[in-house]
């Protein structure tokens, strides 16, 4: 009887542990399947055709003024980088340009990405890459800063028009409904080479 004993106590213990190897079990951990933070918004992951799609904007403003104009979807310019075929600009030309991966500001105005808050308020943290794309002789890099609205909390910060030259840099801010929260690239002197990629993402506290 002892020796069935210890054979329903085995056969028990291999009946709860189903399911919980580290090797190969439902608790492991996926890289291909990562969890998701549902507080976390970022481009290019939540980049979109669409204006407003996971609360992401796409604008043209003024350098070092307000007055954002939200962009049109519509074919990339000449000599837009990675085989980029089409990215937020205005039909006319002459203005910013945004893709999934790149953007580019032109003398005057800035590209700008927006993040909008919904419902509620609270504080985000704001983290941006960028990295020349383009260097170019003449070219003297681009101007970066992030903007709640009209007001800056970051920035100026100067890219230089080196090839892989790469900044990253971040920041907090208290955001109502509503509020947006603006990453501005801007051309220094002239807009020679200033194709960058970009990355952004907000998390909301």
């Amino acid at each position: 009887m002892r020796w069935l004993c210890w054979l329903g106590w085995v056969c028990l213990g291999a009946m709860l542990c189903a399911g919980c190897s580290t090797s190969g079990g439902s608790m492991q951990y996926d890289p291909a399947a990562p969890p998701t933070n549902p507080n976390l918004y970022a481009l290019p992951k939540h980049f979109s055709q669409t204006q407003g799609q996971e609360n992401w904007r796409y604008y043209s403003v003024p350098t070092g003024e307000a007055g954002y104009v939200e962009l049109g979807w519509g074919n990339a310019p000449l000599g837009a980088p990675g085989g980029m075929t089409a990215c937020w600009r205005e039909v006319a030309g002459g203005a910013p340009a945004i893709g999934r991966d790149a953007l580019r500001p032109v003398a005057g105005r800035d590209a700008a990405v927006a993040w909008r808050r919904g419902a509620g308020s609270g504080q985000v943290d704001i983290t941006a890459t960028l990295r020349c794309l383009e260097p170019r002789a003449g070219g003297d890099g681009v101007d970066v800063s992030i903007w709640r609205g009209e007001t800056r909390l970051l920035g100026p910060m100067h890219l230089l028009g080196n090839s892989g030259q790469e900044m990253t840099f971040s920041t907090t801010g208290t955001l109502a409904t509503g509020d947006s929260v603006y990453l501005r690239v801007s051309s220094g002197a002239n807009d020679t080479g200033d194709w960058c990629a970009y990355s952004m993402q907000v998390t909301l506290e």
